[in-house]
């Protein structure tokens, strides 16, 4: 009799076993079937050693040489026994910051200002101002002026030189200090 009942055709993959060379680590004897194409490759790779598949370039060196790109068919190749593949790619994968950076050429004057990424900001002088400028300069950086400002509006000298940091903080540029010089 005969047993005609559903044929199974099974095809056997000749696996093929190459050199993969990756910094100063090589992995012999790597078995590859190349009926998985270059994707299949990049599987194998990722699995030894651990660089994500979409930052891996590989390089083969044989009777073929030239860099395996992902579309490539390894049976057209045909890479063989023994051949050599090298890796480019790094396993490290640098985390993205916590918070965004911005770069000093992306801020404003008025950014870079408040940041201190700029020379700070000075007073202009008005002609015999000169020494009443530095003065008012050096008092902006004294946190013990500063803090005795804060919420200060009963003297008028306080509220002045508030108003004219205040002004300073803000700008990148010099600004003329007509009210302070006024009162």
């Amino acid at each position: 009799g005969g047993f005609k009942s559903h044929q199974l055709s099974i095809q056997l993959h000749k696996m093929v076993k190459i050199t993969l060379k990756w910094s100063k680590s090589v992995y012999e004897n790597v078995e590859v079937d190349p009926t998985q194409g270059v994707s299949g490759l990049k599987d194998t790779v990722y699995k030894l050693t651990a660089v994500p598949k979409d930052r891996q370039k590989l390089m083969a060196k044989g009777a073929w040489t030239g860099t395996l790109k992902d579309e490539a068919d390894l049976n057209a190749i045909p890479l063989q026994e023994g051949h050599q593949v090298m890796l480019m790619g790094s396993a490290e994968v640098v985390a993205a910051p916590k918070e965004t950076v911005k770069f000093v050429e992306d801020m404003s004057v008025e950014e870079q200002a408040l940041k201190g990424a700029i020379i700070p900001a000075g007073l202009v002088n008005l002609g015999n101002t000169c020494y009443m400028n530095a003065t008012v300069e050096c008092f902006r950086y004294m946190p013990e002026v500063r803090e005795a400002l804060n919420g200060s509006h009963s003297i008028n000298l306080a509220t002045l030189l508030k108003s004219t940091f205040g002004e300073l903080d803000r700008s990148g540029a010099s600004i003329p200090p007509y009210s302070f010089v006024h009162n």
